[in-house]
């Protein structure tokens, strides 16, 4: 059955969370021998293989199965295998669905959306935007037993602002004093007012000073604690029964990796896992028909980008990225690609789930419009066909995609060439900043909160995420302004302005916005819905019957 479908927040996410993604399609693996690294076991693969593998909400999956119990392995088949671990360093949706399980934030939302402290104690305080001051919780401590303290979040602040952290640095923004006022208070200094901070101290995970730069074993002070690393196979994570925000209900949580999504769904039907990450959708009926699993969808920041590099040759000039926008039919690739379970997107980079999106906002067509199309060709002084190449992503959803839309993109006049890529070889063709249209497909989120600044901040003009070159003085007024603006409804109006800016430019013609699907074994309870809103697989309250 379908258990539970939840309508959109307000707020979307942007490509710098990709070049960090989880990314391998390795078969897993058997027959392994295991090492001790920092008290956790990081097990390397040996050969063989196998098909398997904050405040409590009243939205959590029902189950009409017998009443929950404590302990038992929780086994949740994920799609693909991070490139690495530190939350720091890789902010994606291995951060989501599994490191942030080990790491706790300074603040993040509850079940009702609102902004709460978890590893702080109260609001943070300014009274210029200048000088931020923020109280910790005491009591908490890390995983290896050590006491959370103010020197832990000032190291791990000061560690993001350090290569390959920046990704979290540029949110932080241009300090100038990280401080401990004593073991238990925080100050951040600014140069200029800075009230966008207030969010981002909800994002960055603290972690323990000592392992900041570890790539494996991630010491924090969350929910799991981290035991097993199996490359090409899973992540095992112990209950920590001493977590601040009450002891896990089950005694462990085993992340398979599982690259296949029809894989996913048969072991999601035969029992062989409890929770499937983003099963096939062609096969959610089948799910959905029977009495033991429970399809879950919710509306989240879940990204298929398309990327049109403004310095490319052939679309450097406007009209030639409007008219590719213009032979995108979003209708077929919502019905084709996801079964109807995904929003129709019409322009800008904001999603539904974020700040400053407007529903109003309507640029492009939700059928292709190949007369529109052809017309702005001809005002470009280009005739089919048009040739250009696009690089994608290779993952199930992405590459479905691209068939769908260049049979209207031929059809208005451009002639595609299709490359698929890894991660790795796509992330280097997304930082070289010379191709002509690059699509992927993101889970985004966690790592942005509900802010629409997040996915507009990659477009301001030098960010080195920003992938198409994208340049406009009056966008970066705008995302200037917005920090210094201490009324969140204003703030949000300025984010708004600033996407129909971005989205008028044609430089990211996102088709669609799918839903954030799972599938669950109905003896599963207590899985809140509300975080997943946010791409956050908040575990600790899960329960196996």
């Amino acid at each position: 059955m379908v258990l539970s479908s939840i309508g959109a927040l307000s707020a979307f996410g942007g490509i710098s969370a990709l070049l960090a993604a989880c990314s391998s399609d390795s078969s897993k693996t058997s027959g392994t021998t295991a090492t001790t690294v920092g008290g956790a076991t990081t097990t390397a693969a040996t050969g063989g293989s196998a098909a398997s593998g904050p405040a409590t909400s009243a939205a959590t999956t029902a189950s009409s199965a017998a009443a929950p119990k404590k302990g038992g392995d929780l086994i949740i088949d994920v799609q693909t295998e991070g490139q690495g671990y530190n939350p720091l360093q890789y902010p994606n949706a291995a951060y989501g669905w599994l490191t942030r399980q080990v790491v706790d934030a300074l603040y993040w939302y509850d079940d009702d959306g609102k902004f709460v402290p978890v590893l702080a104690d109260g609001d943070a305080q300014t009274t210029d935007g200048l000088v931020w001051t923020i109280k910790l919780k005491s009591g908490v401590k890390f995983h290896n037993g050590d006491p959370f303290t103010a020197e832990h979040v000032v190291a791990t602040f000061k560690q993001a602002t350090v290569a390959p952290t920046v990704v979290w640095g540029a949110r932080l923004g241009t300090t100038t004093a990280i401080e401990a006022v004593d073991d238990m208070t925080v100050k951040i200094t600014y140069d200029k007012p800075n009230y966008y901070i207030r969010e981002v101290l909800g994002m960055v995970p603290i972690l323990h000073k000592d392992h900041l730069t570890e790539e494996i074993t991630v010491m924090g002070t969350g929910a799991f604690v981290w035991k097993e690393f199996v490359p090409g196979s899973h992540v095992k994570m112990d209950a920590n029964p001493d977590y601040h925000m009450g002891a896990p209900l089950v005694d462990s949580v085993t992340f398979n990796f599982v690259p296949d999504a029809s894989t996913r769904a048969v072991n999601i039907l035969q029992g062989n896992s409890h929770i499937a990450m983003i099963p096939s959708f062609d096969i959610l009926k089948k799910l959905d028909d029977d009495k033991n699993v429970d399809v879950v969808q919710v509306s989240a920041a879940v990204m298929m980008p398309i990327h049109v590099n403004t310095k490319s040759s052939v679309f450097a000039d406007l009209r030639v990225r409007q008219a590719l926008g213009y032979a995108t039919d979003r209708t077929r690739v919502r019905d084709v690609v996801f079964a109807g379970d995904a929003d129709l997107f019409l322009g800008g980079v904001i999603p539904p789930t974020l700040s400053g999106y407007d529903p109003a906002l309507k640029i492009f067509p939700e059928t292709a419009d190949v007369a529109k199309a052809k017309s702005l060709l001809a005002e470009a002084g280009l005739t089919a066909p048009v040739a250009f190449t696009i690089d994608v992503y290779n993952v199930q959803n992405a590459v479905a995609a691209i068939q769908v839309m260049q049979q209207d993109w031929v059809a208005a006049g451009f002639a595609p060439t299709i490359q698929t890529h890894d991660l790795a070889s796509f992330a280097k063709i997304l930082l070289s900043k010379t191709f002509d249209v690059c699509l992927s497909y993101e889970f985004n989120g966690t790592n942005w909160g509900k802010s629409g600044r997040e996915p507009l901040g990659v477009y301001v003009t030098g960010n080195f995420v920003n992938f198409t070159n994208y340049s406009d003085p009056a966008f970066d007024t705008l995302l200037a302004s917005s920090l210094a603006e201490s009324d969140p409804v204003k703030q949000t109006a300025i984010w708004a302005q600033a996407n129909k800016l971005v989205g008028e430019a044609a430089v990211n013609l996102i088709p669609v916005v799918p839903k954030l699907t799972l599938a669950k074994r109905s003896n599963v309870s207590g899985l809140p819905l509300k975080p997943l809103e946010l791409s956050f697989l908040r575990l600790y309250e899960v329960s196996i019957a």
